[in-house]
């Protein structure tokens, strides 16, 4: 049967066709190793996992921009489609011998490509791909930034822990002198206020304490959050052996010159910018004609002579009126252009603040870490004396020089992890990832 023939014609450019459709699905789940015992820096940058939300988010972004690419050039293939027709009519003049309908289906094959619409196309296509550039750069940009925030994480279950020894030392420090002065009171020695003086202090030590204690959970779970992992608080962090003196402070101008020519942010609101204007330029190619070409074959269960099985036609298609809508779409353009740009400005405003701001705070550390360095070597030095005057027998406990040397080393760590971070955002800025290997320490 004729029809059948055009079916089944139909039916085999519709499974060629298939083939280029991609399955709606869940993907091919990875799974991330756990995290070990014991988490270096090296081993948290690297576990970054693509399955984290914020990296999904640009992805599917990505994927999204790059699927409106193929929807715009998928508009000047070949495009074919079926149409079949079941009809039954009652031919009251034709003289035939019995009464009743007759069977008038009809099935009809077309295939159609747009040849030439004059710009039309290429505009919508310039802005699909400006937009795809800008999502691919936000998608590289995000595991950067997101190991800046790891690293930052990291630093602070590191204090975190470091801050917890003083507390607890401190602690230890103030219950020992309490109890000293409880058992001088059973002899009648002190009065009530002066024991009440020492047991206060010793509280409030104590609060301090499980305060940081309570940080280090909190930390960790922060931490794990990061790394997609957060049943998983890492047990123990290694303090990383990082020379943060390798590199001389920054100059602001240079920097922010650098900054501006490469931000990855900046570059895709740029393409942004772009793919808005050739958006606009797309809205006013709709008034443009399209020129199409169209090939047909048609079969018919009842046999007609002034039917055609095949046909072939060149059509220009002019608008002339199309209501309101393009007029409303070219507005709506010429919002997101505004919107862009205005993001894109408002971003290169922010970073000469921010480049600014990294700069001096580089500055301002470089002092802070040199004040700690001779706060650390003046408390090193005075629990040496302590030790020694302790041995000889002068004097009867350290004190609490341990407790404040320990509370040296925190905040000698505190800086030098604050310069690391602050490098790592100013390099974030500049497009730059993490590379350990330029702050290692020397053997």
């Amino acid at each position: 049967m004729n029809v059948r023939r055009i079916v089944t014609l139909g039916l085999i450019i519709a499974l060629m066709s298939a083939g280029g459709v991609m399955a709606v699905g869940p993907g091919s789940e990875i799974t991330t190793q756990a995290l070990p015992a014991t988490l270096t820096l090296a081993e948290a940058l690297r576990r970054v996992d693509a399955h984290h939300p914020v990296l999904q988010s640009k992805s599917a972004q990505e994927q999204g921009a790059q699927a409106r690419l193929d929807r715009v050039r998928a508009r000047s293939g070949f495009q074919a489609d079926i149409n079949l027709t079941l009809s039954a009519v009652d031919l009251i003049n034709s003289g035939d011998a019995g009464d009743g309908f007759v069977n008038d289906s009809y099935g009809r094959l077309v295939v159609r490509k747009r040849l030439y619409d004059f710009g039309r196309s290429r505009a919508k296509e310039d802005a699909a791909s400006q937009s795809l550039a800008a999502r691919q750069i936000d998608l590289m940009n995000a595991p950067e930034l997101l190991q800046v925030e790891i690293m930052r994480a990291f630093f602070n279950v590191v204090l975190a822990d470091m801050r917890y020894a003083t507390d607890n030392e401190d602690m230890a420090y103030k219950y020992v002198r309490f109890d000293k002065i409880r058992e001088r009171q059973k002899l009648g020695m002190v009065s009530d206020v002066e024991v009440l003086e020492l047991e206060s202090i010793y509280q409030d030590s104590f609060l301090r304490r499980n305060r940081s204690q309570l940080q280090q959970s909190s930390a960790r779970s922060r931490l794990a959050i990061l790394l997609n992992r957060p049943a998983e608080l890492p047990h123990r962090v290694v303090r990383p052996r990082l020379n943060v003196e390798k590199h001389a402070l920054p100059d602001y101008k240079t920097a922010l010159d650098k900054v501006l020519k490469t931000n990855p942010r900046l570059r895709a609101l740029a393409l942004d910018v772009k793919a808005a204007k050739a958006k606009i330029n797309a809205m006013q190619a709709d008034w443009r004609p399209i020129l199409e070409a169209e090939v047909s074959s048609s079969a018919y269960e009842r046999e007609v002579g002034s039917r055609n099985s095949a046909e072939a036609m060149l059509r220009l298609r002019m608008p002339l009126y199309q209501g309101g809508g393009v007029k409303a779409a070219l507005k709506e353009a010429m919002s997101e252009l505004h919107i862009a740009e205005a993001e894109y400005r408002k971003l290169e405003l922010d970073l000469h603040q921010s480049a600014l701001d990294l700069v001096q705070t580089l500055e301002a550390l470089k002092i802070e870490r040199h004040a700690a360095r001779v706060r650390l070597d003046y408390r090193d030095m005075k629990l040496d004396q302590n030790r020694a005057l302790y041995e000889m027998e002068v004097q009867t406990t350290l004190g609490d020089s341990m407790v404040l040397v320990t509370d040296a080393q925190w905040q000698a760590a505190r800086a030098e992890f604050e310069t690391l971070v602050t490098w790592a955002k100013l390099d974030a800025l500049q497009g730059k990832g993490i590379d350990l290997n330029e702050w290692k320490a020397g053997p």
